[in-house]
């Protein structure tokens, strides 16, 4: 059986363990929950999950401007992981929090707060709902086809990707003009630098690395795992993915 190691100190309450733990098991994968850098090379995948706190500003270059619950401690042992990880390119899925702080460790930063976001933002016992554009030639595109629907649970986002992303996944705000849309699309699909400054007209919903096996995403695959909402993107596709880059 197959192991991918859960970065985290333990369960959640919020069903996020418990619909990754099932995915994986119909994968014929264990999860193993790991603070532990040494804990990499026993498994065959590395997937770091969502959820407060999120990542201390300070470690790109910001003071706080909306960053909560902030757990420093946390951070650098998630991130001890993460480089351990990569110098051993283990596949990676990073999810939510867990995307975020990756494309941190990759030199990117982070929008600390969508103001009012509320398309994206969590709140208790409402599943949020968004479509999303997936980007030509990507994993997004190769899974989902050219858009589809996804839920939202944040109020951060990627600002500036990491070194050696590309995006493969955004959700455009009803209030863009066809042609600032399609200037986006431009930009992004030509791999120019993109630095999402507009905080609630385009945000990075999926990511991937152009030369490590890693994919991104600022959804939640999991939490929809066990009860699929219709007419939503396929959650298990990107934990199929996510086992055929250590299979």
């Amino acid at each position: 059986m197959k192991k991918v190691m859960y970065v985290e100190r333990e369960r959640d309450e919020h069903g996020m363990y418990d619909g990754i733990s099932d995915a994986m098991k119909n994968l014929d994968t264990e999860l193993v929950i790991s603070l532990d850098p040494k804990v990499v090379e026993e498994c065959d995948g590395i997937l770091f999950p969502g959820g407060l706190p999120d990542v201390d500003p300070a470690l790109y270059g910001e003071e706080n401007q909306g960053s909560k619950n902030l757990d420093r401690e946390l951070d650098e042992l998630q991130l001890a992981v993460v480089d351990a990880a990569v110098k051993a390119k283990k596949p990676i899925l990073a999810i939510c929090r867990g995307m975020q702080l990756v494309n941190i460790y990759f030199g990117g930063t982070i929008i600390q707060d969508l103001e009012k976001g509320n398309m994206h933002t969590y709140e208790s016992g409402e599943i949020k709902l968004h479509n999303t554009i997936n980007i030509r030639r990507t994993p997004f595109e190769l899974m989902y086809g050219a858009s589809g629907i996804v839920n939202s649970a944040h109020h951060q986002a990627v600002k500036k990707p990491g070194k050696g992303f590309k995006i493969g996944q955004v959700w455009f705000s009803g209030i863009l003009s066809k042609e600032e849309k399609e200037e986006w699309m431009r930009k992004i699909e030509n791999e120019e630098k993109v630095e999402v400054e507009c905080k609630r007209s385009c945000i990075i919903e999926g990511m991937v690395h152009k030369e490590l096996p890693i994919i991104a995403v600022q959804w939640h695959p999991e939490l929809m795992h066990a009860d699929p909402v219709s007419g939503t993107l396929d959650q298990d596709r990107m934990f199929v993915y996510f086992a055929s880059m250590y299979e």
